[in-house]
């Protein structure tokens, strides 16, 4: 009997269906009752404690549907979900990647330097006078002997005394000689120098003087003012000379600052043990954390403002900051990027491929980040009317270097490697390129990067863990002629 009784409502549900199939009965409205089980209810809807009552539209509908459970028994439904937890990923941090791979330097201070030694230029101008002066004056004689001339430069120290040196007019990017009597490039033969007056002193050689003047032909005179162009060749010695003016080299210094990059994250004991429709906890929530750890450091070693020490008046000591590399550069090219002009297509590749490739002691191979515009306008840019550049950006044609995939452009005068960079878009650099030389960047730590888990409840802070991440680097930018900024226009 006791069991009749625990089944009755499936037997009168069993009874109804009976009832319908034979006519008898009205089945115009149905009702979800806490067991499920359907019931006939009075037309009228309302909310018992058995379930709610559903009227149903006068449209020959009489059937329960999900739309019904939905709206009147939310929780009922078990919709399936996915365990697993996407991880939205659309940044990358190819910088941080290739200082990574191209190994660090170790520091036991938050500031540290480095010298540099570079090239010296084979290029200088002369140099601007004072009003009311000349940059070329010279000095007739009775002979060819006697000549003499002095000539106002820029960068004194470049020049050294027994060294020739031609001049030269610089029109629109094509070298004009300037000419001698004999109708050959005039050449300088400096005697002497004067430092504290930037001024070099210099004779020619006799043919090169006009036969009558002795001196300088007058269109030479003429040509040789400010801004015009001094080649630097090499030196002369007489025939009984044993030494020569000694060189002497000196590295400069730069300095950069280890920032300590830091991230936590923390997790209650009882949100812990909680349990959840999905895979998510302390696991999930580092694994994101270092992802942003990661985004964040690389935005500041590639566009950090800093290079500096802040007193923070609260913590009563210093914050180190570092500069990024792309402000670094930009900086050095005094706050104005290269323009790319991609309508003039791969005439504007070949000509910016000649700007990276020459008058610096980098490689032949330079990699490119780039920002979506700026990878647009290239990927665009026409192949027609100018030989010598191949672009391979299809898959096929990638390269595999520090862990990253490039797109290969190729020149005659170097190879580009080029990975579109996302958080260019995000720090507002969308239609620029960085050019990067990785043997000339370097990263310096105080600290390697390290995790650390503490339980919070044992220090009184919390009841719960915290994870802890902490970094503390800097960039340093070694030869800042080997990199450069371009914005693609």
């Amino acid at each position: 009997m006791k069991k009749f009784f625990q089944n009755f409502s499936l037997m009168g549900f069993l009874m109804l269906m009976m009832c319908a199939i034979l006519g008898v009965g009205d089945l115009s409205g149905a009702v979800v009752c806490a067991n499920g089980a359907a019931a006939p209810v009075d037309t009228s809807a309302g909310v018992g404690e058995g379930g709610t009552a559903i009227e149903h539209k006068a449209n020959g509908s009489e059937a329960l549907e999900t739309l019904d459970v939905r709206k009147y028994a939310s929780e009922m439904p078990k919709d399936p979900v996915d365990q697993k937890l996407v991880l939205i990923r659309p940044y990358d941090t190819p910088f941080d990647t290739i200082l990574r791979y191209a190994g660090s330097m170790t520091t036991n201070h938050f500031e540290f330097g480095w010298y540099s030694l570079g090239t010296r230029p084979v290029k200088d101008k002369v140099g601007t006078p004072k009003q009311g002066s000349t940059a070329l004056n010279t000095t007739a004689g009775s002979t060819a002997e006697d000549f003499r001339g002095t000539l106002l430069v820029n960068n004194v120290n470049l020049f050294a005394e027994t060294q020739t040196v031609v001049p030269s007019i610089n029109n629109n990017g094509v070298r004009v000689p300037i000419l001698g009597a004999d109708g050959e490039e005039l050449q300088l033969y400096i005697y002497e120098k004067d430092s504290a007056n930037k001024l070099i002193k210099f004779t020619v050689s006799e043919e090169q003087l006009d036969s009558t003047t002795l001196d300088l032909p007058a269109a030479a005179k003429s040509a040789i003012v400010a801004d015009v162009d001094l080649y630097l060749l090499g030196r002369a010695a007489s025939e009984l000379d044993v030494t020569s003016p000694a060189v002497s080299f000196l590295p400069k210094k730069s300095k950069g600052y280890c920032q300590i990059f830091k991230t936590q994250i923390a997790q209650s004991a009882y949100e812990k043990i909680m349990d959840k429709e999905i895979k998510f906890d302390l696991s999930e929530v580092e694994e994101q954390a270092l992802f942003e750890h990661r985004r964040f450091m690389e935005g500041t070693l590639l566009f950090g403002k800093g290079g500096n020490k802040t007193w923070d008046p609260i913590k009563e000591h210093y914050i180190y900051t570092t500069a990024g590399a792309f402000n670094t550069v930009l900086k050095h090219q005094e706050g104005t990027a290269y323009q790319l002009n991609s309508a003039n297509g791969n005439a504007a590749l070949v000509d910016m491929s000649k700007n990276i490739f020459t008058g610096n002691s980098g490689a032949k191979t330079r990699y490119v980040m780039g920002g979506s515009e700026a990878i647009a306008k290239i990927s665009k840019m026409s192949t027609t009317g100018v030989n010598g550049v191949i672009r391979q950006q299809e898959a096929v044609q990638t390269e595999v270097v520090y862990g990253v995939t490039w797109s290969k452009i190729v020149t005659n005068f170097g190879q580009l490697n080029l990975v579109h960079h996302e958080l260019f878009d995000e720090y507002g650099y969308s239609d620029y390129l960085f050019v990067i030389e990785p043997q000339f960047l370097k990263k310096w730590q105080l600290t390697n990067f390290e995790r650390q888990e503490v339980n919070a409840k044992e220090l009184t802070i919390m009841n719960g863990t915290m994870v802890i991440f902490t970094e503390a680097c800097g960039v340093a930018v070694y030869n800042p002629d080997v990199h450069s900024i371009w914005q693609v226009v």
